[in-house]
């Protein structure tokens, strides 16, 4: 899914890699992270799941640029963002 912020196109994206990547940086499997989902996340799981779903697409993307553009699009519209772009990730490829 892309998505412009600070004049720029960024695509966020959750493939296998990224999902490795996830269960790597917070050493538990997807299905456990989807329930903590559900309560709710804190601001740095939020950007560090985002900086995830940048890298395939971005790969040096750094916390503080990460940071910038939630800035830009705001803390609300990133969740909206992650969410789609996490549900994008388990849905069936025609």
């Amino acid at each position: 899914m892309t998505f412009e912020a600070n004049g720029q196109i960024y695509e966020l994206k959750y493939n296998i890699r990224a999902l490795r990547t996830i269960e790597d940086v917070f050493q538990c499997p997807l299905p456990e992270l989807q329930n903590k989902f559900e309560k709710g996340i804190g601001i740095n799981d939020l950007v560090k799941f985002f900086q995830i779903g940048l890298m395939h697409a971005n790969p040096g993307i750094t916390v503080e640029q990460v940071d910038t553009i939630i800035d830009n699009i705001g803390i609300e519209k990133a969740a909206e963002l992650f969410a789609t772009a996490f549900q994008e990730a388990f849905q069936k490829k025609a």
